[in-house]
């Protein structure tokens, strides 16, 4: 069963349960996924665990963040600023005599 082949009824129920759901994740207390399964109607439970296991891998990629290492980046940012000489202009001559 799909989130598409449920009636607006279970719909709402799933919604206010991941809603729930959310909140505890972000507030380090969530309730166990198996407690809040048997709150639903048995047909209801595949489609109820999945969005619960997509909830909380969403809360803790938020949490948890990854540092995005690009190839051929550095990790840590250097300690001091590369100087690059600046080629100067050849100087005039005075005339010789």
């Amino acid at each position: 069963m799909s989130l598409d082949d449920l009636t607006a009824r279970d719909l709402a129920q799933i919604d206010a349960i991941c809603l729930e759901y959310e909140a505890e994740l972000r507030n380090g207390n969530a309730t166990p996924v198996d407690a809040l399964i048997e709150k639903v109607n048995p047909e209801l439970v595949d489609v109820l665990r999945e969005e619960l296991d997509a909830i909380r891998e969403e809360v803790e990629r938020a949490l948890n963040p990854k540092p995005i290492i690009a190839p051929f980046q550095s990790i840590a940012a250097p300690t001091t600023t590369p100087t690059t000489a600046t080629p100067s202009a050849p100087q005039p001559q005075p005339p010789s005599e």
